[in-house]
């Protein structure tokens, strides 16, 4: 499976860089995404029975090393596709600043979903405009969004370059397939419009940025496998043992550059 088959990395990358985002198609297989997509029910399920029942139209979001610890999860983290993306917008010395997943049951008819926005939270509300380039995001779909009201990605085009949204905005809502991944730029001004579907969608989150950035989710429970990690993954989850590491790492402290570069 080569999601690059259609377009040249640089054509993406440039495609990407005018437009915020960029999809790509058929990123993963069946069986990972059917793996991935059981985990994610499981989870739903045992949540439903427990709280969720109360208030059955309420999404529920899983974070970091909840994720990470199944081995299906951390094989997407390693995806070389992504990776050579991610290395290619933002270099190689990058590590994961935020992995979660978003499992939207059916919602009331009068609601919508999220509003336009960028991601980053206060981060470039301090840094001010113009806005900082420090990630690059993908969210891969585990389930059909080929129709509208399933929560669709919606977005304002090359809207990361720009520091209000304009009345006279267009608004775009994606249609994607089941394995297709939306890279996008956290800058970028994007939403989610409503399910009112009886799918229950389910979306994994990843950005990935500056190894000096703290990153947005845990770790801890990965310290009880890290023997059992590679390398690649020490860098990637934030695992050296010295935080300085993040700040002035050293050359046996960079090996998705090695790995990316077979050195």
């Amino acid at each position: 499976m080569n999601p690059f088959e259609h377009h040249s990395l640089s054509k993406i990358v440039e495609r990407y860089k005018r437009d915020g985002f960029y999809i790509i198609k058929k990123c993963v297989n069946g069986t990972d995404l059917k793996i991935m997509s059981d985990y994610l029910t499981n989870k739903w399920q045992a949540y439903f029975q427990k709280e969720g029942y109360k208030k059955p139209h309420t999404k529920l979001e899983l974070h970091g090393d909840t994720l990470l610890i199944s081995p299906a999860f951390r094989k997407l983290a390693l995806n070389d596709h992504l990776l050579k993306l991610a290395t290619l917008l933002q270099g190689d010395d990058i590590q994961i600043n935020y992995f979660g997943a978003q499992i939207n049951p059916k919602q009331k008819p009068e609601k919508n979903g999220m509003p336009i926005h960028r991601d980053g939270g206060e981060l470039y509300e301090n840094l001010g405009y113009p806005f900082p380039d420090l990630g690059v995001k993908f969210a891969l779909w585990l389930t059909d969004g080929m129709e509208l009201n399933r929560g669709n990605f919606i977005v304002i085009l090359g809207t990361q370059y720009r520091e209000v949204e304009s009345n006279n905005d267009e608004t775009y809502s994606l249609k994607i397939e089941a394995g297709d991944v939306i890279m996008f730029d956290p800058r970028m001004l994007h939403g989610r419009g409503p399910n009112h579907s009886d799918i229950i969608r389910q979306v994994i989150f990843m950005e990935y940025g500056p190894r000096w950035l703290e990153p947005k989710w845990n770790n801890s429970n990965l310290l009880t496998i890290k023997s059992n990690l590679r390398p690649i993954e020490f860098q990637l989850y934030s695992l050296f043992d010295d935080p300085w590491r993040s700040f002035a790492p050293r050359w046996i402290e960079k090996p998705l550059h090695r790995h990316l570069n077979k050195d």
